[in-house]
């Protein structure tokens, strides 16, 4: 009998790549990816302190909760006050869409709830991450060559205390 190892070679290299498409093609791994843009897209956008870039993260947290959706502006008004987890932010809705300006304890708010909502897509985004990463391991492939570098993400304790301090969730 020949024996052909499933980690060397070209059989290796085959069976890498094909637990990578696999893992590449799980719905929170391109819905990870959407959030984890329009996270730093809003973060971008709110720390320019401008009616503009307060209508810009506004309109991107509303792709963080429906990332499939376009957002239009009445849209964007209905979604807010729809959401029980954006009790803080219902109220700043219009005053974005009129083009006035977000004090700094609104755009933390924002922020906030933009932090909360990326770490729930990153804590679900690993599971699936470690799924894969079992796979991986037990069969002896590259976990790295498979999964790529861990995300970079806020610890879920930070955005916490910034929601404690904010005064969102209580």
């Amino acid at each position: 009998n020949i024996s052909v190892p499933v980690n060397m070679g070209q059989k290796g290299l085959d069976n890498t790549l094909k637990v990578r498409g696999d893992f590449r093609s799980e719905p929170i791994y391109k819905a990870f990816g959407e959030v984890q843009s329009a996270h730093s897209q809003i973060t971008t956008a709110l720390k320019q302190n401008s009616p503009a870039g307060d209508l810009a993260g506004a309109t991107k947290l509303m792709k963080i909760l429906d990332p499939g959706s376009v957002v239009r502006e009445s849209e964007l008004g209905m979604a807010m006050a729809a959401s029980g987890l954006m009790d803080r932010v219902q109220n700043y809705a219009s005053m974005v869409i009129s083009g006035q300006e977000l004090t700094p304890t609104q755009r933390t708010d924002f922020q906030s709830l933009s932090d909360a909502l990326m770490n729930e897509s990153a804590k679900q985004y690993g599971a699936k991450r470690d799924e894969y990463k079992g796979i991986a391991e037990r069969n002896g492939l590259n976990v790295e060559d498979i999964l790529g570098p861990e995300p970079k993400t806020k610890k879920p304790a930070d955005t916490q205390k910034q929601i404690v301090k904010t005064g969102m969730y209580q």
